[in-house]
């Protein structure tokens, strides 16, 4: 009997702002309450939070800005478990370039002050001016250090996208030294590894299917290749429209989906896509959600390649391929339909039988040691507004 069937915990999920965490945050809470246990969202900050018995933090811990001072200055606090699920540093980043960081997110929170006492006037501009400021004062903070930060696997990675690593790791280093975190997991070996090298424990837990990530739909698969995600990073949009040209030359289509394709909408695009092309923003990191969605829906994965795909294999269960390589293995999993449902129907096996969500977040919580414990519902605690 598993920890989770014999002890009833009371769980506090901070809301995260992305729409795609916020729908993670609902299979969490089906999750959790087919478990056993009592769970709530509650905001970033909310002191009902401090109620609970466990702290469950998903998925970017940047996103969560007032959790550390609420832990720092509450006397009594709930155990706290973080599950990272975006990209950290590669295990190559140097120590200088550690130190380097570190002095960049010391500059965030003065830039972040700023921001607040500027806030009226910040609003006032266009989306496409804040962004260009943004990632100018980014590549100047960042100006001198081009060589601490080029990774054999990635070496023209954006200073935005360079420092939003840097600051997560910056984040959970801070966290921990503060003794704010119990147990740290992480969704992918390659953020486990960065964490084994700069010391800071953590456990390997992989994110899991639950069936509001899709399914077959038995529709007309109309789409040869399918791109669905945001271009505004530095290296993807030019990836993007190379491999657009180069697979147009060979006669086949890649529709691209940059924004706003979420819940029923996605999974009937994904059920349209025979296959679904993945180009990461960080290269040496796996993006498991985007796969679990895609393999549910019966659509195959090409992606660039990551490294160790764990818990997936390359070559049963989707396919990495070099970026110059990918134009010619989708053209052959195109014409090969019999090898392309192979691995689509090994990959929606894989994922309903062996990669649960409840079984994941049952791994996560068993850093838990508490005793048994009553049901949770503090009035105050905010509710999901899916649930």
């Amino acid at each position: 009997m598993t920890k989770m069937q014999s002890v009833e915990l009371r769980i506090a999920l901070p809301d995260a702002p992305r729409e795609l965490y916020r729908e993670l945050s609902v299979m969490l809470l089906d999750s959790l309450s087919a478990l056993g246990a009592s769970a709530l969202v509650v905001g970033d900050g909310d002191a009902s939070a401090l109620d609970a018995d466990v702290l469950l933090i998903v998925g970017d811990c940047q996103a969560f800005q007032k959790l550390p001072r609420l832990l720092n200055t509450a006397r009594h606090r709930p155990f706290t478990i973080l599950w990272l699920l975006d990209s950290l540093p590669p295990e190559s980043l140097s120590f200088r370039a550690e130190r380097i960081g570190s002095r960049l997110w010391v500059y965030n929170d003065a830039l972040l002050f700023l921001r607040t006492r500027a806030a009226g006037l910040v609003r006032l501009m266009p989306i496409t001016l804040r962004r260009k400021l943004g990632s100018a004062a980014c590549s100047a903070l960042l100006t001198g250090f081009g060589r601490e930060f080029t990774f054999p696997q990635h070496k023209s990675l954006d200073a935005p996208s360079l420092y939003e690593i840097l600051g997560r790791h910056e984040w959970l280093r801070s966290a921990r030294q503060a003794g704010l975190l119990d147990a740290i997991c992480v969704s992918t070996p390659a953020k486990k590894r960065f964490l084994d090298r700069v010391g800071i424990p953590s456990q390997f837990v992989p994110v899991g299917y639950h069936p509001a990530m899709g399914r077959g739909l038995g529709l007309n698969r109309d789409i040869d290749v399918l791109f669905v995600g945001e271009l505004d990073y530095g290296r993807r949009r030019p990836i993007v429209e190379s491999l657009r040209g180069q697979l147009q030359h060979q006669g086949i289509q890649l529709t691209v989906i940059s924004a706003g394709c979420y819940g029923k909408e996605r999974a009937r695009l994904l059920n349209r896509a025979r296959i679904v092309l993945d180009v990461p923003r960080f290269t040496w990191d796996l993006a498991g959600i985007r796969m679990l969605m895609c393999m549910a829906c019966g659509a195959m994965v090409v992606s660039e390649y990551t490294g160790d795909p764990e818990p997936f294999e390359s070559g049963k269960h989707f396919v990495q391929a070099r970026a110059e390589r990918i134009p010619d293995v989708v053209a052959h999993y195109l014409k090969h339909e019999h090898e392309r449902v192979e691995i689509t129907d090994a990959a929606e096996r894989m994922i309903k039988s062996k990669l649960t969500l409840r079984d994941c977040v049952n791994r996560v919580l068993s850093a838990f040691p508490g005793p048994d414990i009553g049901v949770w519902a503090p009035a105050q605690a905010k509710r999901s507004r899916c649930a």
